[in-house]
């Protein structure tokens, strides 16, 4: 597969695609545009929609990217017309709160936020990651107050969540997706650490499952590279999936939270021939209510990819099996008169978000950030 290990890829449109599709068309809407984002950001012009995270009471936590120098992450109520954005926090603040614990080792200057979830009191956690030395952080804030505790961070150098891609909350722990090829001192990993570790950033995060437990699982010759981290719905596991980077086989892997153990949940291959592709290459992916899965399908050789990008519905997910069926493709949503940019301009392509550009909020009720026409987009059936 001809993949990018980058946060970001904008896609090219083909005006048709082959495969198995879910019945019916999908209605595509605009939950947050980019006129309400650069209006939060207090910026015209000034919106770029990145990673998304659930939280409770049918709200979700969004992360704007268009200042790189300060990331904002906004709580977002859907239940509103228009939607509205509370700001929960930003980089700058996530930076000051290293200054104050750290003393006099500066914070990196440009913070990249690499995940953000919820736990069910509403306390938001931030996973960011850096091009310094001494990078890795994960912060839980408070979003009522906006006060700041640094959970890991300040523990060792390197520390031991360096290298982090992604991260998740779940039964009072946070589990964080390492990689190996960006500095993780345990390799490519899943570690642990308790969701209420005290403030200051010097508790260590302790491996869940190893690297030799993975490669078990998937092939001793795989290439380990994840997309995103979920708890999985109605299961005492975790999902992520080995899809990043160009050698990754693409299989959902499911980790027993209790005991670590590693097992395929759903095989790439099983998808491709139900889909009746050749490859397929996913960016990201969330779980529905019901256990199904949203994936991007984004890359692939493309050769043998189908010729519009899509996203792929999986329902029934179990022993390397699902039953997978193509929820919308790219064209279909770049063709609604709803998905236009912040000059009201109808856009070529989707520019998708790895790790953490899709969430289901609902059964068959999807939620994508799309870079191009700078809107979250709602797609429903």
């Amino acid at each position: 597969m001809t993949k990018v290990n980058a946060f970001l890829l904008t896609v090219a449109v083909f005006p048709f695609c082959v495969g198995v599709f879910a019945q019916g068309g999908p209605t595509i809407s605009i939950v947050v545009s980019g006129q309400q984002l650069a209006a939060a950001n207090g910026t015209p012009n000034a919106a770029r929609p990145g990673r998304l995270g659930p939280y409770p009471g049918g709200r979700f936590l969004l992360v704007d990217i268009s200042n790189t120098a300060n990331q904002k992450i906004y709580l977002v109520d859907p239940s509103k017309k228009p939607s509205t954005l509370t700001k929960v926090t930003d980089t700058v603040a996530l930076r000051a709160r290293v200054d104050a614990d750290n003393g006099n080792a500066p914070a990196p200057q440009n913070m990249s936020i690499a995940a953000v979830d919820s736990d069910p009191t509403g306390a938001v956690y931030v996973a960011t990651d850096g091009a310094d030395p001494e990078t890795a952080y994960l912060f839980r804030v408070n979003p009522a107050t906006g006060s700041v505790d640094l959970v890991c961070g300040l523990d060792s150098v390197p520390s031991t969540i360096e290298g982090l891609t992604n991260m998740c909350n779940f039964a009072g722990n946070i589990y964080i997706g390492l990689e190996a090829n960006f500095g993780a001192p345990s390799g490519d990993s899943i570690v642990r650490i308790s969701a209420s570790a005290p403030s200051g950033g010097k508790t260590k995060a302790t491996v869940f499952v190893s690297e030799a437990s993975l490669l078990a699982a998937v092939a001793p010759s795989q290439e380990l590279a994840f997309r995103n981290l979920w708890p999985r719905p109605g299961q005492m596991s975790l999902v992520t999936s080995n899809s990043a980077t160009a050698s990754a086989n693409d299989d959902f892997l499911e980790l027993d939270a209790a005991t670590g153990s590693v097992s395929v949940l759903v095989r790439a291959t099983d998808i491709e021939s139900k889909l009746k592709v050749d490859d397929i290459g996913q960016s990201a992916f969330s779980f529905g209510p019901l256990g199904e899965i949203y994936m991007i399908n984004q890359f692939g050789t493309p050769a043998n990819m189908p010729p519009d990008k899509s996203i792929v519905r999986i329902f029934d997910p179990h022993a390397g099996m699902g039953d997978p069926t193509i929820y919308a493709t790219q064209a279909q949503i770049i063709a609604s008169p709803a998905v236009r940019d912040l000059m009201g301009n109808a856009v070529a392509s989707l520019g998708f978000v790895n790790n953490g550009g899709i969430l289901a909020l609902g059964e068959n009720d999807v939620l994508l950030s799309d870079t191009n026409s700078r809107n979250v987009i709602r797609i429903n059936r």
